[in-house]
This record gives C-alpha cells, structure tokens and sequence, in this order.
C-alpha cells in the first residue's frame, strides 16, 4: 500500500464518519466501554492473585 492509497483511504473514513456522526458516536461508544470492561477484569484479576499470595502467606502450618 503507498501513501496516496493511505490517504485516500483516511479521506473517505472521514467523510464516513461526518455523514453517520450518531453510527460513529456509537461505536466509539461501545468500543469505549469494552476496553473499560477488559481493564477493570484484568485488574480485578491481578487483585485477586494478590490476595490470595497475601493469604497464603499469612497461613501458618501446625
């Protein structure tokens, strides 16, 4: 792909998105609050593995 090809292609995806702004607005949207789901359970799950590392080493054995 050369560069008039590229910019062609950005051209047309702008013209896209100023015609169906409430499409746009929605995909962005919805690809917004997907990446916000992945992080908070990648955190919950980093969390989650520290708490338990946490208890296990308060556990003493008998």
């Amino acid at each position: 792909m050369n560069l008039k090809n590229f910019g062609y292609f950005i051209k047309e995806a702008l013209i896209s998105m100023s015609r169906n702004r409430v499409l746009s607005l929605a995909t962005v949207t919805t690809m917004a609050i997907c990446i916000l789901f992945l992080g908070v359970a990648v955190l919950l799950t980093i969390n989650a593995g520290n708490f338990m590392n946490q208890l296990e080493s308060d556990i003493q054995m008998l």
